[in-house]
């Protein structure tokens, strides 16, 4: 309960179906000296009743269930209705009640009809019913489609360092959230249920402690909610940039493919341009280097489609702490079985692994694009301190040969580290 010097403020103790609790309950306000002037807000399905002190004599209060063919087509005719009868229209609980008072000592008696009530609360309880039903059932198809990203990383360090990570949690966070809501209403409508098998002359205790336990679970899972999806924005939220290409700590192309690098058209105002773009984040900050081999159309037989026959792409991860690279690259090794151990000059960590796919299974199994195209893949992961870097090549060279001749690292001199 809140208090001014004029108005007092508080939360209604029974539902708007709780007819007769509720109407001898601001009676009773009345007979305090408090004349109800409206009812305000919305929190959590509850209201709250608006009173200013008053000297006049206490009055009753009476609430008006509309019949279901009038909820909204006969509102100006119930009030007409009521003010012939001695009694003001005040505020409405909800679309299906409104409370009154009387204005004369003499007022009519007016009494809610009970079949209205009845059916009332029966659209009352679907409504709660079948939306807190299809809540809890929507749970499932909100996870698929928040979680659906995690098969596109290695495993929970790679998705902690953008963030992704802090969503899933997230996104856990928020379905707990529904779970919640959805039992609260189903619990609330076998309460409507009960109330409709019960005795109008029934009178239930109020009920304000354990709204606030409920409101304070609820308001607790959504701050919690709102606090990780505010550490995913600033984890997220990061700056991007445009990088020379000279800056890559390891080599390029034309190192490993001398031949393949002379085919690359710097001069291209499309994607296959070698182009570097750098980016900061919470955890970590990144620089990728792409050299893409020009576009080979498929011709009529794949109208629109073609493929880049030679990819070569290097990413530079500096992460925050080295503890947290070295869980990032274990992760990694752990992805795939293939990985082979390999020493490079230099580096605290390297492994290698090479693998054969078709054009489909690169994409998607797209059909698309032809089936009998094969491309060889060629993976590097090097660790120094909280530095990973990954080198990835699609072509005809052979990287395998020449992994410490090309990756070992080199003081700025040009001497092996």
């Amino acid at each position: 309960m809140s208090k001014s010097k004029y108005i007092t403020i508080k939360e209604l103790p029974f539902a708007w179906y709780e007819v007769d609790a509720l109407e001898a309950w601001l009676d009773e306000q009345s007979q305090q000296g408090l004349q109800l002037v409206g009812i305000r807000g919305f929190s959590f399905g509850y209201k709250r009743a608006v009173f200013a002190e008053s000297g006049e004599f206490p009055t009753r209060y009476r609430v008006h269930i509309k019949p279901k063919d009038g909820y909204y087509t006969k509102r100006e005719e119930f009030k007409e209705t009521m003010r012939e009868l001695g009694w003001e229209y005040v505020n409405r609980l909800n679309y299906r009640a409104d409370v009154y008072r009387a204005t004369r000592p003499d007022a009519v008696e007016i009494n809610t009809d009970e079949n209205a009530l009845r059916d009332s609360i029966k659209s009352a309880n679907r409504l709660d019913l079948v939306s807190s039903i299809l809540l809890i059932l929507l749970i499932p198809n909100m996870l698929r489609n928040n979680l659906h990203f995690m098969r596109y990383y290695d495993g929970f360090y790679d998705m902690l360092l953008d963030g992704t990570a802090l969503l899933t949690v997230s996104a856990v966070l928020l379905a707990a959230f529904w779970l919640v809501l959805g039992v609260f209403g189903i619990l609330r409508s076998l309460a409507l249920r009960r109330r409709y098998l019960l005795d109008r002359s029934f009178r239930p205790a109020p009920e304000i402690r354990k709204r606030k336990h409920v409101r304070i679970a609820l308001l607790t899972l959504s701050g919690v909610c709102v606090l990780f999806l505010m550490v995913v924005a600033i984890g997220s939220a990061g700056s991007s940039y445009d990088v020379p290409l000279s800056n890559c700590p390891v080599v390029l192309l034309e190192s490993l493919c001398p031949e393949e690098a002379a085919q690359l058209d710097n001069a291209d105002e499309y994607h296959n341009a070698p182009s570097a773009t750098g980016g900061k984040y919470l955890l970590y900050s990144y620089v990728t280097y792409r050299q893409d081999g020009p576009t080979v159309w498929f011709g009529d037989d794949y109208p629109g489609w073609g493929y880049c026959p030679f990819s070569y792409w290097v990413c530079v991860e500096d992460i925050r702490s080295e503890s947290l690279a070295e869980k990032y690259y274990a992760e990694k090794a752990a992805a795939h079985d293939d990985w082979q151990t390999v020493q490079i000059t230099g580096w605290d960590q390297a492994m290698y692994r090479q693998y054969t796919s078709t054009l489909q299974e690169d994409w998607n199994n797209n059909e698309n694009v032809p089936a009998d195209v094969l491309r060889h893949h060629h993976d590097l992961i090097l660790r120094l301190g909280n530095r990973v870097v990954t080198v990835g090549y699609t072509g005809e060279a052979d990287m395998y040969s020449r992994l410490n001749t090309l990756y070992a690292r080199r003081t700025a001199a040009g001497n092996t580290a």
